[in-house]
């Protein structure tokens, strides 16, 4: 195999490892890996004479090189150092995303509008106004860096809007909404959604209509969101390359009368690319639809230079461009499990369709659907109990029944959006588009329903991830070559799992202590855990289940001993330290008591778990510090003790 014959491939493969390498060396390293990268791409360049098989080794120097360059020039794109050079800032901003809102605040993502730097914001709320994607504020904030709270077996939100860019977070008090004139996606996409809004669809229908036209999923039910993962569907959701195939058919049909003019063809390809472009555009250019844009368009392309599109190739361009343009994609779970789902597809049908080939049509089209389905969903299954920690047994159920209705209904959403602009709004059209809703709703609701088919609770780490793919790998390569190796490599890592599996169990961590803000506190004892404050430990529950601990409603007490340590939690009350010996105390958020009546001589520890800027926790710190007592803040960094 030369790079010859698969350039796009491997030179990909190349480019994308080298950036999974430069997330893992450190400032420290990255002189050490430039000499060393040097050292063999020199001694590989002068053994070549030696050689007998040039083309393998000029092979291996350009994969070697490419992940080098990768390596060294994405080590600093990845790695983000954003100084704070001020602490209250005045400017302006667009919200890009929102989460995480109640009725004093709201969490989002936003950019300022001139700048171009994007910050977590957390934005207090007058009267309840919720602010929505595309809506600019002048705004007067604190800035300060995120904190570093990362829970073991979590979700690690920080590093994921370390992903996106974002390393600070503004404290909005005092904003004033603006108008937002720029004519970019977001407000193109923000106007659609209005004029969505201003329809007479019921509201359900609305927010799957935005889901699926511009990918916004803030208006569908939490009940819906629910039913459609346990059901296995919730990829139907996510813009990809099925609404892309939709809009590119749609367009194709509508734009047919093109071919009869001279070079029809060529020009009816080079408008489907614009219009395909635009739309991938106004719905803010994700990772699937980058990629699905891409693929269609090289397939439109080629159509019309009457040329053959080779769907690896394809795969290969849309990755690289994406991770040209940022790096980070590569660890973007809609950039992995697009990809994965693809792959799966164009390679796994081929051989899955063998097995069996219907020959009434329609017992074709819904074997092919199932073995689509099926191939998509085993091809992500390790990224999806890896990310979600769950999987539906029914996915091929709901998957055949949904898939022939989310096609019909988004169908009917781009036409539904056609006739918004123009100004018309039929009710029998609002009927037929609510009643399939009503349809698509009520089959997602049964399929969850059924509780005994939805397995949750499965944590794996990355090392199963990589060896549950080469299972899936080996079997389909044992299928198609019917060869006795495939059998002793799935043989050797079921075992390799077994084996981490044991060697995991025998090192869990009998006993350990965790502490966070909101006065969070987890404390392991052997194989039961107990905590503070019994509404939190949802926070610890994917800890609890990865180590299978059993979690215990007794709560601690104020005070209590770890490892012959003693904890001191200050309540409310007024008291004097009731600990004679060496011990720790946690000052809460509601803790009244000061620093002179809380410390005595045998306090080594101070965490503080109350408000992050306040006067109570400047007092405390600047006490611990003059009188030689280390203090922790768990605003800015998790406490743990094992």
């Amino acid at each position: 195999m030369t790079i010859s014959k698969f350039p796009l491939i491997l030179s990909s493969i190349a480019y994308a490892l080298g950036i999974i390498l430069a997330s893992y060396i450190t400032s420290y390293s990255y002189l050490g890996a430039l000499i060393l990268s040097t050292v063999i791409l020199i001694g590989l360049f002068f053994f070549e004479k030696y050689l007998k098989h040039k083309d393998y080794l000029k092979t291996s120097l350009i994969i070697i090189s490419i992940l080098v360059i990768s390596t060294l020039l994405n080590f600093s794109r990845i790695n983000l150092n954003q100084e704070i050079n001020e602490t209250i800032i005045n400017t302006e901003i667009v919200i890009l995303k929102t989460f995480n809102r109640n009725l004093k605040f709201q969490n989002s993502i936003v950019e300022e509008k001139y700048g171009r730097k994007k910050y977590l914001a957390q934005i207090s709320l007058v009267d309840s106004e919720y602010y929505k994607i595309g809506e600019s504020l002048f705004v007067t904030a604190e800035i300060e860096k995120i904190s570093q709270l990362i829970i073991p077996n979590n979700f690690d939100f920080t590093q994921y809007l370390r992903r996106k860019g974002i390393e600070n977070k503004l404290v909005v008090n005092n904003r004033i909404k603006t108008s937002n004139d720029d004519i970019n996606s977001i407000t193109i996409s923000s106007n659609l959604d209005s004029k969505i809004n201003n329809g007479n669809l019921k509201d359900n229908s609305k927010g799957l209509l935005k889901a699926l036209v511009l990918g916004r999923k803030d208006d569908i039910s939490d009940e819906l969101i629910s039913s459609f993962s346990d059901s296995g569907i919730m990829h139907l959701l996510a813009l990809s390359g099925l609404h892309i195939g939709i809009l590119t058919w749609i367009l194709s049909f509508l734009l047919k009368p093109i071919i009869f003019l001279k070079n029809g063809t060529f020009i009816r390809s080079m408008i489907l690319v614009i219009l395909l472009w635009a739309y991938a555009y106004i719905t803010g250019f994700s990772s699937s639809i980058i990629r699905a844009t891409i693929m269609f368009s090289m397939i439109v392309i080629g159509n019309g230079l009457k040329r053959q599109v080779n769907i690896y190739n394809s795969l290969a361009i849309a990755a690289l461009i994406l991770l040209l343009q940022n790096p980070n994609n590569i660890f973007d779970v809609g950039f992995q499990l697009s990809f994965s789902a693809v792959i799966g597809i164009v390679w796994m049908f081929p051989i899955m369709n063998q097995v069996w080939k219907p020959k009434f049509i329609v017992i074709k089209y819904f074997w092919e659907l199932l073995l689509v389905s099926f191939a998509a969903q085993i091809a992500t299954l390790p990224l999806t109990i890896y990310y979600f920690h769950k999987f539906s047994g029914l996915f091929f159920i709901a998957n055949i029944i949904e898939i022939p209705a989310i096609t019909l209904l988004l169908g009917l959403s781009y036409l539904y959006i056609v006739l918004l602009f123009i100004g018309v709004e039929a009710n029998w059209f609002n009927f037929i588009y609510d009643k399939t809703v009503v349809f698509i709703e009520y089959v997602s609701m049964q399929i969850s329903s059924v509780e005994s088919m939805i397995f949750n609770n499965i944590f794996i780490d990355k090392l199963l991830v990589l060896m549950l793919s080469l299972i899936i790998v080996s079997i389909l390569l044992l299928i198609q070559q019917n060869r006795v190796k495939y059998i002793f490599s799935i043989l050797i890592l079921l075992i390799m799992i077994q084996l981490t599996s044991i060697y995991k169990t025998k090192n869990i961590s009998d006993n350990v202590i965790m502490m966070m803000a909101n006065d969070e506190v987890f404390f392991q004892n052997g194989h039961k855990c107990f905590n503070m404050n019994d509404d939190d430990k949802s926070i610890f529950s994917n800890y609890i289940i990865a180590n299978n601990i059993v979690a215990n409603d007794t709560l601690l007490d104020d005070v209590f001993v770890f490892n012959k340590h003693f904890f001191w939690e200050i309540n409310s009350s007024k008291v004097d330290n009731p600990i004679s010996t060496k011990h720790t105390i946690i000052v809460n958020k509601n803790s009244i008591v000061s620093p002179e009546k809380g410390v005595n001589s045998n306090t080594t520890l101070v965490i503080y778990s109350g408000y992050k800027n306040s006067y109570n926790k400047n007092r405390w710190e600047y006490y611990c510090l003059t009188n030689n007592i280390t203090f922790h803040s768990v605003r800015d960094s998790l406490y743990v003790l094992k």
